[in-house]
């Protein structure tokens, strides 16, 4: 009799710790699901800036390639050193326009219902197409220091010239190198690298979106 009541009292105090394991498990689910859709939101707020700045900056893109085609244009080989110079402009903005609406097609193809792997893998993506375009856009800087030269003024021995216009062209290229060797993916986490890139509101929005998804992961790690 005794052995029958000591069952009975096992069997209920495992029912009762299997219940207890349940609403633990299902609390545990009811917790991470609401702090991974306020993250979420919170990460794609971060997201909505961003994606009006690549709208305006393809506009505005559309607009400065179509001005200094026009100029470009209008003054032919007249000045070479003129038309050349806006043309690499003009090169880069169309390279900087075609990545911009890469970053667009991405952004806009991050969905409330994307995993927080899914959406942090598309995250990861745009902050390095962002490094990576930079690197080709700041090619672009010497040739803003050539775009008024003129033959005439090359060939000639004016000193303004020689001793000031050229050697801030050579200032400039060798920056220039510079930067494109040192920035690119492996040096992003460089506290003066970080803080260039910070400069723009796109990359840093992108930076607060894939903290807030990591915390998702970190909040996991301390639910377990």
């Amino acid at each position: 009799m005794e052995s029958m009541e000591l069952d009975n009292l096992l069997q209920q105090y495992q029912q009762a710790l299997n219940k207890a394991q349940l609403l633990n498990m299902q609390s545990w689910q009811l917790n991470l699901k609401c702090f991974e859709n306020q993250q979420g939101q919170k990460a794609r707020s971060s997201l909505r800036p961003v994606i009006g700045i690549k709208v305006f900056a393809l506009l505005l893109g559309v607009l400065w390639v179509g001005f200094l085609g026009g100029l470009v244009f209008a003054v032919g080989w007249k000045n070479p050193y003129f038309s050349i110079s806006l043309s690499m402009v003009i090169l880069f903005t169309i390279l900087a326009m075609a990545a911009y609406t890469w970053h667009l097609t991405i952004l806009l193809s991050i969905k409330y219902e994307d995993n927080v792997l899914d959406t942090q893998a598309k995250i990861a993506k745009l902050k390095l197409s962002t490094i990576q375009m930079l690197r080709i856009v700041i090619l672009q800087l010497p040739f803003h220091c050539t775009w008024f030269w003129s033959p005439g003024w090359v060939n000639s021995y004016d000193i303004k010239f020689w001793l000031i216009s050229f050697p801030i062209f050579l200032a400039f290229t060798a920056l220039t190198i510079w930067l494109f060797m040192q920035i690119k993916p492996a040096n992003a986490n460089k506290p003066w690298l970080k803080k260039f890139l910070s400069l723009g509101i796109e990359y840093k929005n992108l930076e607060m979106a894939d903290s807030m998804l990591e915390e998702i992961n970190e909040f996991k790690k301390d639910l377990v």
